[in-house]
């Protein structure tokens, strides 16, 4: 949570890259497009960054959650992000037009966790509220959701 993120050198075990978020947030989750080298950060502001590591330089910053994001799953090649957050939603976003294309809600508390098939169109995400939901990415509808758990559903 120090603000940073960083590529490690695997025989080296040193810093290749290390990049400073500029607003001082604490980047809480990652996704990197290996072969270009973009990669996604959600941050503890609620903001996503879209950073060209190679670089070192902001592409473009997403606003729209109103609290941390907390897990993020991208389809580089359909250019579309899915997002979690502590205000309780779920988002689509387009990553080539900087977007929201849908806001997922149905949680009572934060949500930690979300995992999404894109071939399928499924998302699953797991909340505080001690819950799992299942939905249709496109459709944006809720169709599952599955109780049970004594304690917050942070992995899913």
């Amino acid at each position: 949570r120090d603000g940073t993120m960083r590529e490690w050198d695997l025989e080296t075990s040193f810093n290749k890259t290390i990049i400073y978020e500029p607003s001082g947030a604490a980047v809480l989750s990652l996704q990197k497009d290996w072969d270009s080298g973009r990669t996604l950060a959600g941050l503890s502001n609620g903001q996503m960054r879209f950073w060209d590591m190679r670089q070192g330089r902001i592409l473009a910053s997403l606003v729209g959650h109103g609290g941390a994001v907390w897990d993020l799953s991208v389809d580089w090649a359909a250019e579309r992000v899915m997002s979690a957050s502590a205000d309780r939603t779920l988002r689509l976003w387009d990553l080539a037009k900087l977007n929201v294309l849908r806001v997922f809600s149905g949680h009572e508390n934060v949500v930690w966790k979300l995992t999404v098939d894109w071939v399928s169109g499924l998302a699953a995400s797991g909340s505080l509220d001690m819950t799992v939901m299942l939905w249709n990415v496109e459709e944006g509808k809720k169709l599952s959701v599955f109780r049970g758990h004594s304690k917050s559903t942070i992995c899913v």
